[in-house]
C-alpha cells in the first residue's frame, strides 16, 4: 500500500509539473502575441493628433513648405522583399515627399522604383554614376517632379568613402528651388517672405555599421558635415543661383548613437539636428526598434533601442518646422514592417532672411 500511495504521489507530482510548464507556455505565448498586437506609438500611420504629419505642402497658414523623407528599406533582407517594396511604392506615392532619400537599396529594388515612380519622380541610384563601383547594395535619391523643383544633374555626386570596409558612399545632388511655388496659390505675405529661389544640396549615406566601424563611421560622418558647411549665404536681392548651395540637407541611416555625436564635439554650430530642432519629441527617437518592429525583432536578440537614422540640415535660409516617423503598418499578407527600419520624414520652410 505504501509503494502505491508513493507511486499516487509521485504521479500527482509529475501532473503538477505538466500543469504548470503548460501554463507558463500560454502565458508566454498570450504575452508575445500581445506584445506583437500591441498597436505601436505610430499604428495609425502618423494620423493621430500626437504627430506631425508632413502630407500637404503647406501649413494651415498657407506657408509653403518642402519634405523629404529618408529610409533604409532594407533591401538585403529577401525575405518578401518584393511585397515589402510596394508598400513602400504606394506609400511614397500617397505623401509625395518633394525628395525621398533611400539606403539598402539594391539593383532590384531600384529598378522597382524607376519603374513605378519614373512617372512623377526622377530617380538617381549610386550605380548611375559614371565609374560607379557600388557593391550589390548602395544608396539612392529620388526628386519629384514639381515646378517648384529644378534638378541640376550636373551636379550628381556618388564619393566613395575611401577607408570604408562596407563599400559606404555619399551621394549628393543639387535643386533649384522656388519656395512660392510649393503651393499652388501662397498667400502674398508668405509669397514676399520666401526666397524666390535657392540652391539646395541633398545628401544621403549609409554610414560604417556595427561597434567594427564605429571610427570609420566618425570620420565618415565628420566628411559629411564638413561638406554640409560649404554653403553661400542666400543673397535675397540678387536674381541669379549660385554655384555653391545656400542650404544643405544630410540624411539617411547614419548608424549614429548620441555618445559617438558627443565624442566628436557635438553637432556643429552651423548644422541643426532636425528632430532636435522640432522639439526632440521622445516618441520620435527610435528608428531601430525591435520592441516595436518586426524586422528588427528578427534580426537582433537585444531589445534596444536607437536613433540610427537621422536629418541633419545647414543654412539659414531654410528652417525645420517638423519631424516625423513612418513605415508602421505590416506588408499585407505578411507580418513583416516593409523595413527593419522606422523611416524619418523632414518639413522645411524656407526664408530670405538667410
Amino acid at each position: 500500500m505504501n509503494k502505491n500511495m508513493a507511486k499516487i504521489g509521485r504521479m500527482t507530482f509529475c501532473s503538477l509539473v505538466v500543469i504548470i510548464l503548460l501554463g507558463f507556455l500560454f502565458l508566454k505565448s498570450t504575452f508575445i502575441r500581445s506584445l506583437e498586437n500591441q498597436p505601436s506609438y505610430g499604428s495609425k500611420d502618423l494620423t493621430n493628433s500626437r504627430y506631425i504629419t508632413p502630407f500637404n505642402c503647406s501649413t494651415s497658414t498657407g506657408q509653403p513648405l518642402f519634405s523629404v523623407l529618408s529610409w533604409n528599406i532594407e533591401g538585403l533582407n529577401p525575405d518578401k522583399l518584393a511585397e515589402r517594396t510596394e508598400v513602400i511604392v504606394s506609400y511614397i506615392r500617397s505623401v509625395l515627399p518633394h525628395v525621398v532619400c533611400l539606403q539598402e537599396v539594391v539593383r532590384e529594388t531600384l529598378s522597382t522604383f524607376k519603374s513605378s515612380l519614373s512617372d512623377i519622380y526622377q530617380v538617381f541610384g549610386a550605380p548611375d554614376y559614371p565609374g560607379s563601383k557600388c557593391r550589390r547594395y548602395f544608396v539612392a535619391v529620388l526628386i519629384r517632379k514639381h515646378s517648384a523643383i529644378q534638378v541640376d544633374t550636373r551636379s550628381f555626386l556618388v564619393y566613395p568613402f575611401p577607408s570604408s570596409r562596407m563599400g559606404r558612399h555619399l551621394l549628393s545632388i543639387d535643386l533649384i528651388l522656388h519656395p512660392s511655388r510649393l503651393v499652388e496659390k501662397p498667400r502674398e505675405i508668405h509669397a514676399r517672405q520666401s526666397p524666390d529661389k535657392l540652391r539646395l544640396r541633398i545628401y544621403t549615406s549609409h554610414l560604417e555599421s556595427l561597434d567594427i566601424g564605429k571610427t570609420e563611421r566618425v570620420k565618415q560622418l565628420q566628411y559629411a558635415w564638413n561638406r554640409m558647411s560649404e554653403i553661400t549665404p542666400l543673397n535675397p536681392n540678387s536674381t541669379s543661383v549660385t554655384s555653391l548651395p545656400n542650404a544643405a540637407i544630410l540624411c539617411g541611416d547614419l548608424n549614429l548613437e548620441d555618445n559617438e555625436v558627443k565624442q566628436v564635439g557635438g553637432v556643429p554650430k552651423s548644422i541643426v539636428d532636425v528632430w532636435e530642432a522640432t522639439g526632440s519629441s521622445a516618441n520620435l527617437h527610435d528608428t531601430w526598434d525591435p520592441k516595436r518592429n518586426r524586422n528588427a525583432r528578427l534580426l537582433s536578440s537585444d531589445s534596444a533601442s536607437f536613433r540610427y537614422d537621422r536629418m541633419y540640415q545647414s543654412g539659414r535660409c531654410l528652417k525645420p518646422m517638423g519631424f516625423a516617423l513612418c513605415g508602421f503598418q505590416a506588408a499585407p499578407n505578411t507580418e513583416l514592417h516593409p523595413s527593419d527600419h522606422w523611416g524619418i520624414l523632414g518639413l522645411f520652410s524656407a526664408a530670405k532672411s538667410g
